[in-house]
């Protein structure tokens, strides 16, 4: 049976981050399996050279204007721009379901249809409370708020938090179904709705790039934050002098790339396989349980060891060896990723890496998540 699907998010295009990519992923799973599939995002999107700027073909959308993201009125700018989608959801002819994602999963409410809310992080639930201090391994979930929870005594909390909290977790109470892209990410979604969730890792191939021993360390992210560690890199490749670093750029301020400049790092702001190609190994310092980390996956993926937290997403995928403790230092990250320098060391990690890859892969998750999408429509 061929469905009319409507994704409706946030953030679609330019798509830098792992949510985009694998939304676009899916929104051409579907469409090649013969159903209609229209989508709406907003304006504002953070560009990159490495970004995806068409959609598949077979899928149809459009680009909604919107207010800018304003960091100094957080909330009150996302209400704005959620109005923006929310009100196109509602003017467009109602699908046979809807998926949606993010600070986007209200405008849902708006496709008078059955939806499935994709949770690629912990937006959707509170980034705050799942945010750097937050523990989350082998299911066990320790906020940085622990229950009970006083979402509107919340210190954090800022003009339009409250209205935007309520509206995420009615959201998340009617959803036809949840689509989670790690277990981490399902219990915190357990935790905080009483809802299980699918999960459904977002990844789909491994990108084609080629491993080599003692080739240049990569330390990556898919976009630098302060929870993704952007403030360890410049002493992570400082603890790495001697070797040859390269760091991707998307997410950097100015004052820090030229700081990496100075330190000799090089700067790639590219497709994550030409800056996994001929990499030795791959540095992941995230502070906060990484949801999953597709750029860590990408790197296994090539048989290029990680070295990461054993926190989060990146406690389930990572090769056990290349796991560190959640709150492991600039040295750390160094002395792991020279213990690779032996060539036997190395050969056993990479293979563990493609290992550890492959069983992502074998649980076929993007099949998962259009089986999802075509559950809640049937």
């Amino acid at each position: 049976m061929s469905l009319d699907i409507l994704f409706a998010a946030e953030s679609l295009l330019p798509a830098r981050g792992g949510a985009e990519r694998f939304a676009l992923e899916l929104l051409d799973a579907l469409a090649r399996r013969g159903h209609r599939v229209r989508a709406l995002w907003l304006s504002g999107g953070a560009g990159a050279a490495s970004a995806v700027r068409e959609l598949p073909a077979g899928v149809d959308g459009r680009e909604l204007p919107a207010p800018p993201r304003d960091a100094a009125r957080y909330w009150e700018a996302i209400g704005a721009r959620r109005a923006v989608l929310s009100a196109a959801v509602r003017g467009e002819p109602p699908p046979d379901v809807a998926i949606t994602q993010l600070h986007g999963t209200p405008a849902a409410l708006e496709a008078r249809a059955p939806f499935v809310v994709l949770l690629p992080s912990y937006e959707s639930l509170c980034k705050v409370a799942h945010g750097p201090g937050a523990t989350i391994v082998a299911g066990r979930v320790e906020l940085v708020c622990p229950p009970p929870r006083d979402c509107l005594a919340c210190p954090l909390a800022e003009v339009g938090a409250h209205a935007a909290r309520r509206a995420q977790d009615e959201a998340l109470a009617r959803a036809d179904s949840l689509v989670a892209c790690s277990a981490a990410v399902a219990a915190a979604a357990r935790g905080w709705t009483g809802r299980d969730a699918l999960v459904a890792e977002p990844v789909v191939a491994a990108p084609e790039a080629r491993a080599r021993h003692r080739g240049h360390v990569v330390v990556g992210a898919g976009a630098w934050g302060a929870h993704k560690g952007a403030a360890l890199v410049a002493s992570i490749v400082r603890a790495l002098d001697g070797r040859a670093v390269t760091v991707t750029a998307a997410g950097l301020d100015g004052e820090a790339a030229a700081q990496l400049g100075r330190l000799g790092a090089d700067l790639r702001d590219e497709p994550i396989a030409g800056v996994l190609d001929g990499a030795g190994a791959c540095v992941v310092p995230s502070l906060w349980p990484e949801p999953f980390s597709r750029v860590a996956f990408e790197a296994q993926a090539c048989g290029v060891p990680v070295v990461a937290p054993r926190n989060g997403g990146l406690a389930e995928h990572v090769a056990p060896g290349g796991l560190l403790a959640p709150d492991a230092q600039p040295q750390d990250y160094a002395d792991a990723v020279r213990a690779l320098d032996d060539p036997s060391a190395w050969a056993q990690a990479s293979e563990a890496a493609r290992g550890a890859a492959g069983a992502v892969l074998a649980r076929a998750p993007l099949e998962r998540a259009v089986s999802a999408v075509e559950a809640a429509g049937a």
